[in-house]
């Protein structure tokens, strides 16, 4: 699981669909999905697409 999972960006609590996604909202952890943490300012200031639950990897899908 270590030598392919590498740190993602997460949701840290649940994120409601238009809520405008702030750094407090998301965490680094281990996980098969979601985008860089060197990515995470490319996504600060935009919506959620979708209900995304915590601990869920945020994805490119998930916002706009």
């Amino acid at each position: 699981y270590r030598g392919v999972s590498r740190k993602k960006v997460v949701a840290a609590r649940t994120i409601k669909k238009g809520e405008i996604m702030k750094k407090s909202m998301l965490a680094a952890k281990r996980s098969d999905e979601g985008i860089a943490p060197n990515e995470t300012h490319l996504i600060m200031g935009k919506k959620a697409k979708r209900d995304i639950k915590k601990d869920e990897g945020i994805t490119w899908e998930n916002v706009s």
